[in-house]
């Protein structure tokens, strides 16, 4: 009898360690995932933030020099105009599918480490010009970039920003 305690002593041990572990990585994916989500729709509010204050500044004729965006000088002197970086890459523009609640900025890096972190612009003449322009990003399984692309029909509204004034 005192055998047959030992043995389901050390089974329910073991059964509450790999549900703990099992827990605590779904935690961690889940986690991970609204992070990255959060960082994204936060890097393309600010991206179209700023898209919208250069519009409304050129609309209304009031840029001056405490108004305009901040400028970086390079290395000859000449300035710069300043971008909005996400993880180290350069954001071009947006996309937003509501629909699927896709909200990520798009970069001009075709790097792996890139796709890791948003979408990214392989080729083409750039965003919203004539012409055919590919962005790429991944599928994952928990739903993350294009991950619910499945669940569009046609007619589903997608919208893709850039930086261009016209």
């Amino acid at each position: 009898m005192n055998k047959g305690r030992k043995f389901f002593s050390i089974l329910l041990t073991i059964i509450i360690t790999i549900t703990i572990a099992l827990i605590s990585f779904l935690a961690y994916k889940y986690i991970s995932n609204y992070i990255l989500t959060k960082e994204a729709s936060d890097i393309v509010d600010e991206f179209e933030n700023s898209i919208i204050t250069v519009a409304i500044d050129d609309e209304n004729n009031i840029i001056n020099e405490e108004i305009q965006a901040p400028t970086n000088s390079n290395t000859s002197g000449n300035k710069t105009s300043s971008r909005i970086k996400h993880k180290g890459y350069d954001v071009i523009g947006s996309i937003q599918i509501p629909k699927t609640k896709v909200k990520y900025p798009i970069v001009n890096s075709a790097e792996p480490a890139a796709m890791d972190t948003a979408i990214v612009m392989l080729y083409g003449p750039g965003l919203n010009e004539e012409g055919n322009t590919v962005i790429v990003g991944h599928n994952y399984r928990n739903g993350g970039f294009f991950g619910n692309n499945k669940k569009l029909e046609n007619g589903d509204k997608i919208y893709i920003t850039d930086s261009k004034r016209k």
